[in-house]
């Protein structure tokens, strides 16, 4: 009885590609996608697990690693030694680059950008043209948007908001419901906390440390006068009222 062999089947090989990225010709190949489909460009010098996904014109260059269930998607790039891994899920014209780790259940897209050594985890979101940057760290449900930036050692956790302009720098701290937006600025030791409000073109700093009540337009370096320019927001709607006015 004559048995036929039958040749064992070949291992399909990965196809180079070669991209251009700042000036330099970067050697890859397309990812396979958990589902079948070819994803974006892998650098060869970077790790991509079989279990994440990544979109047709997403990018992971460098020593960047996407790992777990995470998702790059559209047009955004994670480079550098940047690392994303869990269930994150780095989309639009996003970039996570440096050392910066994105993970857990966050978020980062538009044109948002997380890089350095900076961490963004929890159920964070990152969007609009914001940054983060540093060593900063956004967690929990915290949200940085528009052109805000979190940057120096900066913690923003809890449900807290930095919006419009507004920046959060050095080793300050925003958790709670507090918001710090339009051109607001808290940096230093400062402590924004609880249903705080820090709008238009405040200045919180030194070891000031605010839990309540609308901050508009002072420059506090502690507590004590904190509790001096505090306002309400009857006090905050009739300024604002006053300015519309000066302006007609």
């Amino acid at each position: 009885m004559s048995v036929t062999k039958h040749a064992p089947p070949k291992e399909s090989k990965q196809e180079t590609v070669t991209v251009a990225w700042q000036g330099v010709k970067i050697e890859g190949h397309h990812h396979k996608n958990p589902d079948g489909t070819v994803g974006g460009f892998v650098a060869n010098t970077a790790k991509v697990e079989p279990t994440t996904y990544i979109g047709k014109e997403a990018q992971v260059l460098g020593s960047a690693q996407v790992l777990g269930n995470a998702k790059v998607l559209d047009n955004a790039k994670v480079y550098g030694d940047a690392l994303v891994y869990d269930n994150a899920r780095v989309y639009g014209f996003a970039q996570v680059s440096g050392s910066a780790q994105v993970y857990g259940f966050a978020l980062v897209f538009d044109k948002a950008k997380v890089r350095d050594g900076a961490k963004v985890y929890g159920k964070a979101k990152i969007y609009g043209d914001a940054l983060v940057l540093d060593n900063a760290v956004v967690s929990d449900n915290a949200q940085v948007y528009e052109s805000a930036s979190v940057q120096g050692r900066a913690r923003v956790y809890g449900d807290a908001q930095v919006c419009g302009h507004a920046k959060v720098s050095d080793n300050a701290k925003v958790f709670g419901s507090a918001q710090v937006s339009d051109n607001a600025w808290a940096y230093g030791d400062a402590i924004v906390s609880d249903d705080a409000r820090v709008v238009g073109h405040a200045r919180i700093n030194g070891n000031a440390a605010i839990s309540e009540g609308y901050f508009y337009s002072h420059k506090i370096t502690s507590t004590k006068e904190a509790e001096l320019y505090l306002e309400t927001m009857e006090d905050l709607e009739r300024k604002l009222a006053e300015m519309q006015k000066k302006k007609e």
